[in-house]
């Protein structure tokens, strides 16, 4: 077995507390233990991990070099711990950190509106973000290291919730100089170019390729990009013509810098969805599921 299967939360906790307060009398009193009894579990944590994390000093103690390395990582565990246990007996997931995963185009356009509202409401509220592709997200929330999510419906479990918050519609953009023969082009005209979309196996490469398929056409010359503010850096200095949803496009076409093509048929759009472990659906996660809402509707992220 290893040494560290040996440590114990109450070991780390009589070291860090030890370390804060600058002695063993401290922590134990902070803690309700005897002194001998904050030493003996100080004792187990060095052989556990085979270090010494003081180094006596007469009758004080300094922190050796091994525990100062070792500090750092009892204040994530014992910060995890509380958060924790705090989550755990209260059953909400705003009490410590909310894991969120959400679609590029939501990321790009709304979540720091929504995250914006929600830490006004929930001041002491942590969030870890995944920003990713459907599949990506479906996965973790099927696996539970998900909270909530907005993405397209992929392969969802029985234990995920979904509800449709709209529809993600996509176009064909350039660069504003770039100059095209046709008024309105098929898949046919758009194919001798060079063409940047997302990577499979995310929603909106199976939408464009299923485009082309459609049209019995391949494109000739076909990039992929995974970040979608790159992929709009790329439109706008003319590197290749990109598909990209229609509003994350927006205030590039409004101030001149990129144009939206004419392409017929258009590309087939998809639904997008707040999906959520069922069973933490309660009064604060609901009010993320409608702040998200909001947010869709008042910034038109999707039709």
């Amino acid at each position: 077995m290893s040494a560290i299967h040996n440590v114990t939360l109450s070991q780390i906790r009589a070291f860090e507390r030890t370390v804060r307060l600058h002695g063993v009398h401290a922590a134990a009193r902070h803690l309700g233990l005897t002194q001998p009894a904050v030493s003996r579990r100080i004792r187990e944590l060095e052989l556990a991990l085979g270090i010494k994390v003081f180094v006596r000093s007469g009758r004080s103690l300094r922190i050796s070099p091994d525990g100062a390395a070792l500090l750092g990582y009892a204040d994530e565990l014992i910060n995890t711990a509380d958060e924790m246990a705090v989550r755990l007996s209260t059953g909400d997931p705003l009490n410590g950190t909310l894991r969120l995963g959400v679609s590029a185009s939501f990321a790009v356009v709304g979540l720091d509106i929504m995250l914006e509202r929600l830490n006004k409401r929930h001041a002491g509220l942590k969030t870890a973000v995944y920003v990713g592709d459907s599949n990506t997200i479906s996965e973790l929330l099927n696996e539970l290291k998900l909270d909530l999510a907005v993405t397209s419906e992929y392969r969802i479990a029985e234990h995920i919730h979904r509800e449709r918050t709209g529809v993600n519609v996509h176009g064909w953009f350039a660069s504003s100089s770039h100059e095209f023969d046709k008024e309105i082009l098929s898949p046919a005209d758009l194919a001798p170019h060079h063409l940047i979309i997302t990577p499979s196996p995310a929603r909106h490469n199976a939408s464009v390729m299923q485009w082309f398929r459609q049209a019995n056409i391949t494109p000739q010359r076909l990039s992929t990009c995974n970040e979608l503010a790159t992929t709009v850096r790329m439109i706008l200095r003319g590197v290749g013509i990109g598909s990209m949803p229609v509003r994350v496009m927006k205030p590039y076409v409004e101030q001149g810098l990129a144009k939206e093509l004419k392409a017929y048929p258009p590309i087939p759009p998809y639904d997008v969805w707040i999906c959520y472990q069922v069973e933490e659906l309660g009064p604060s996660l609901r009010q993320v599921v409608d702040l998200i809402q909001e947010v869709v509707a008042e910034e038109n992220i999707y039709t």
